[in-house]
């Protein structure tokens, strides 16, 4: 709980003193005609803070950030690109990463690592205000891809001197929905900062046959869209 109201508090501060600066810039027409536009393309990236739905996950993982293992911040990565089909119409396809470590057992070492790869097709209809704020929803579906990987040391009955290792590596694959609602914030012609919150309910497989279940949930995003 501290973690997420820790994310929430430093979200709200960049997106407020963004909005305040960029209210203080005047509106030029080529700014507004480029906004305007439809037909353009876009890339964005960001990161994101995701509560599982499941208890056996928040119950048995922690989660991490995915290119280590560090504590902080525990949350996942986002790249993508989208499509804007008319002012107010964009079509988003991106993929994600983030990365859960097996709590351990008390004088265990930590025994495995789940790492979860979204890829998502989202559209989302935007709406303008004369003030510049844009707020939307979004919704759209993904494939979802997941490894997880764990080393076993091999000891004998008795002596527990390590005899060998062995790997296990098991792959999971599932489809999902989604929907999203969120605000944009124009920080220049180009750059927009994107402020919203996702649900995604994902099924990998089925418990009772070795899947995962959903592990679909709750997630805190926040990135930068470029506008070609």
């Amino acid at each position: 709980m501290k973690n997420i109201i820790g994310v929430l508090a430093v979200v709200s501060t960049l997106f407020f003193s963004c909005r305040a600066s960029s209210a203080q810039e005047p509106k030029s027409k080529a700014r507004e005609n480029h906004l305007d536009a439809s037909h353009a393309w876009g890339m964005y990236g960001g990161v994101y803070y995701a509560v599982p739905q499941k208890k056996f996950l928040r119950s048995n993982y922690d989660n991490v950030f995915p290119v280590t293992n560090a504590d902080f911040p525990p949350v996942g990565l986002e790249l993508g690109a989208l499509y804007r089909f008319a002012p107010s119409i964009d079509l988003m396809m991106d993929v994600g990463a983030r990365k859960y470590i097996l709590r351990a057992e008390e004088g265990l070492e930590n025994e495995g690592i789940l790492r979860i790869f979204p890829a998502s097709i989202v559209a989302r209809h935007v709406w303008r205000f004369e003030s510049g704020e844009n707020p939307y929803i979004a919704f759209g579906g993904a494939v979802y891809w997941s490894r997880f990987s764990s080393t076993l040391i091999i000891t004998g009955e008795l002596d527990p001197t390590p005899l060998g290792e062995d790997e296990i590596v098991k792959n999971y694959f599932g489809v999902g929905a989604l929907a999203e609602a969120g605000l944009l914030e124009r920080l220049s012609e180009r750059f927009h900062l994107d402020v919203g919150i996702r649900y995604d309910f994902t099924r990998l497989g089925s418990p009772t046959n070795g899947g995962l279940g959903n592990i679909g949930g709750a997630q805190i995003k926040l990135k930068t869209v470029y506008y070609f």
